[in-house]
């Protein structure tokens, strides 16, 4: 299960529409900065998924330290 977290938002460079987009979802904004949130949630949303697997993918390069 791969966890995104606020700095995988801005790598990707989506950071400032990303409180709105978790509003609109239902996704506690709060406990999303505090805890970072499994890309499967964001997936469950079925909404934006080309940038939720960009997500993924930066999320994955901090983890596996190359980013």
């Amino acid at each position: 299960m791969t966890i995104i977290r606020v700095s995988d938002l801005r790598s990707a460079g989506i950071c400032p529409e990303a409180r709105v987009w978790c509003k609109k979802h239902g996704i506690d904004w709060r406990d999303f900065v505090a805890n970072g949130i499994s890309v499967d949630v964001l997936r469950a949303t079925g909404d934006n998924l080309c940038r939720i697997e960009e997500l993924e993918r930066v999320a994955l390069r901090r983890i596996n330290g190359a980013g």
